[in-house]
């Protein structure tokens, strides 16, 4: 398999979504606190994108979540969904016992 020379990578901000394309393969992502340390910020997150600690590349402001577009991303889809009812009481009402239901796994856009 081909070593890849870059990387694009999905961020979600409070302004929107980006993609940031050419992240050097070697680049370190950091997610965290704006100032770390500091309580009095408020809670806004920023994704840094470095190769040294001397080469910072981008720093992104209220960042909710990121991944890196190369890894497949698989969710939990309901295939089959099966409810099982039973008689009970008196009047012969029927009340719902047990419900089953199988699952796959699918890639995620």
């Amino acid at each position: 398999m081909p070593v890849a020379t870059s990387r694009s990578i999905f961020v979600r901000t409070i302004d929107g979504d980006k993609i940031v394309e050419g992240v050097p393969a070697n680049a370190k992502i950091t997610f965290g606190p704006v100032q770390p340390g500091k309580q009095d910020y408020g809670s806004r997150n920023c994704l840094r994108i470095y190769t040294t600690a001397n080469n910072q590349l981008a720093v992104f402001l209220g960042v909710t979540e990121f991944r890196d577009l190369s890894l497949v991303v698989k969710g939990k889809k309901v295939r089959e969904t099966q409810k099982r009812k039973a008689e009970v009481g008196p009047n012969g009402e029927f009340v719902e016992t047990s419900t089953d239901e199988s699952y796959t796994w699918e890639v995620e856009n």
